[in-house]
């Protein structure tokens, strides 16, 4: 151990297990530091407050809130540290928010809005459509750094990969899936062509596939980007929720 054990900082909070494991997760995955370079870095806990407060204060939001999440996502994170944290930005002169789950902090957004993107992503995140969550995760952080061409790009991505989970067919596109979905979910005709047409938005000659990804478009924003995360991550909420029925055939 770094520090005797049971050793405290000055509020309490231990400097063991998970704070120390945590922060070494940090500093080997996220930053690609070398182990022994951690332990000169905190040796103590004056030199870990240092170091923390070093994050806070000098790091770019961007860096900052890169940190902070991957902290906050650790498996050994304990959830009443998350929920702090979550408190601690949900405050009305705050200009983000954290989502629990994945832990993401993005720019705030009205509490009727927050409350539907944290539910469809908990049914999302609890889903087995594991590519459409890696991309959802992208989505969110693409948001919290602002890269909202990649938000929008990622979004769509984890629509289409949750459709391919959905009918078993891992080679469909987007428009060939919700033709067959329109078979096998029992889903409304009228909802699935608003989902082709959102598809033909981002792909065609105007769309995010194209000249949306250029520096010079100034069209594409955080509502822009906002919306899709908000719709894409409802959409493949409600086919989690169709493929949970015993009546449904997923495949």
């Amino acid at each position: 151990m770094i520090l005797n054990e049971g050793e405290l900082l000055a509020d309490g909070t231990s400097y063991l297990p998970p704070l120390i494991d945590i922060l070494r997760h940090e500093f080997v995955h996220r930053r690609h530091g070398f182990l022994n370079d951690f332990i000169e870095h905190y040796p103590n806990k004056k030199m870990c407050l240092d170091g923390l407060s070093a994050i806070f204060r000098q790091w770019d939001y961007i860096e900052l809130f890169d940190f902070l999440t991957f902290f906050l996502r650790d498996d050994e994170c304990p959830q009443d540290v998350i929920d702090l944290v979550a408190a601690a930005l949900d405050k009305p002169w705050s200009p983000y928010r954290l989502i629990l789950k994945p832990s993401t902090v993005i720019p705030a957004i009205s509490k009727q809005q927050a409350s539907i993107v944290k539910r469809d992503l908990g049914v999302v995140f609890d889903s087995e459509f594991d590519g459409a969550k890696t991309h959802l995760q992208a989505a969110l952080d693409a948001l919290n750094k602002e890269h909202f061409r990649d938000v929008i790009r990622e979004s769509i991505h984890a629509v289409e990969s949750a459709i391919r989970d959905y009918t078993g067919d891992a080679a469909s596109t987007l428009s060939k899936g919700l033709r067959k979905l329109a078979g096998r979910s029992g889903a409304h005709k009228a909802l699935l062509d608003a989902f082709e047409k959102l598809y033909a938005y981002t792909s065609d000659e105007k769309g995010i596939r194209h000249s949306l990804l250029l520096a010079e478009n100034q069209n594409v924003g955080f509502d822009e980007g906002l919306f899709f995360v908000s719709a894409c991550s409802a959409f493949i909420a409600y086919l989690s929720l169709k493929a949970k029925k015993p009546n449904v055939q997923a495949g």
